[in-house]
């Protein structure tokens, strides 16, 4: 960590550098690679301002997140390149393998330009208000219209919670063809804690203009203060069916370990087996 005093301003810049190597084996073939490898840069800035870069290097060097953001009270606005709606509630990048990006699969995974007013009401209600690009980092804006999103999260207890998050916009079929058409979907999440160190998360996804939809249900069992067993089931958008057991094993601070295995129902009615080991390991400036 680096810190700079000027008068009563304290200016510190945290710098994460995170990579991930993964080995996959399923029936039909078996490869091992660095499946993402990024750079995380942190500011404070004096008077409420803040700022947060988030660059990918691996598999392909681009800019993933750039944002200025202003707090005040209990709320908060972002300026920049920043997450959709069906980003707002994945779990952290170490965990996103187990749940396979169930909500990335209705949009684009990718962050988009615009911007954000967020805060709390007390510890019950969290809310966040966005107008996005609707186009994705790096495109030049051809459509007028922009995404609106919307995402509610209600806390009343300490075992149960409940968010929910919608977003649309006009989007045009081609660079080529002006026709545009209305895109939109929305997710509706639980979180549910029957006793300490279990966790239940059903979770259920729409792309209206598709009509399709989905639903995942996530479970999470607290084994020790630093690993977790996990089990997840997944019904997709598409109808297949998919059944994912692992754990996150945390060896300290700045090294992780997630084996897990999956059984898949394809739509062709056969079955798919297969194994994925991942390390996540973080170098800071800390």
């Amino acid at each position: 960590m680096v810190i700079a005093d000027e008068g009563k301003d304290e200016k510190k810049i945290d710098v994460l550098f995170y990579f991930q190597p993964y080995w996959r084996w399923n029936s039909d073939s078996m490869d091992f690679s660095i499946s993402r490898s990024r750079t995380l840069i942190t500011a404070d800035l004096p008077e409420g301002f803040s700022c947060f870069v988030e660059i990918e290097i691996i598999p392909t060097v681009q800019l993933i997140k750039a944002q200025l953001e202003y707090q005040f009270g209990n709320q908060k606005i972002i300026v920049g390149q920043q997450s959709n709606s069906f980003k707002f509630y994945n779990p952290p990048l170490h965990e996103r393998i187990l749940v396979q990006y169930p909500l990335a699969s209705l949009v684009p995974n990718f962050d988009d330009l615009g911007v954000t007013l967020l805060g709390s009401i007390g510890n019950v209600l969290n809310y966040r208000f966005s107008i996005l690009n609707g186009k994705g980092p790096n495109y030049k804006d051809d459509n007028k219209d922009k995404d609106a999103v919307v995402f509610v999260k209600f806390s009343p207890s300490n075992w149960f919670s409940m968010a929910s998050c919608w977003q649309g916009g006009y989007q045009e079929w081609t660079k080529d063809i002006e026709e545009k058409y209305y895109r939109s979907g929305q997710w509706l999440q639980g979180e549910i804690r029957p006793f300490f160190h279990l966790l239940i998360q059903p979770t259920w996804v729409k792309r209206n203009d598709m009509d399709k939809e989905g639903w995942f249900i996530l479970g999470l069992l607290q084994i020790s203060s630093r690993d977790q067993l996990v089990a997840r089931y997944l019904k997709d958008i598409n109808k297949e069916e998919e059944l994912t057991l692992g754990a996150i094993f945390n060896f300290n601070k700045r090294m992780r370990f997630l084996p897990n295995i999956y059984f898949r129902k394809k739509l062709d009615d056969n079955y798919d087996i297969g194994i994925y080991l991942m390390a996540q390991i973080n170098i800071s400036n800390e």
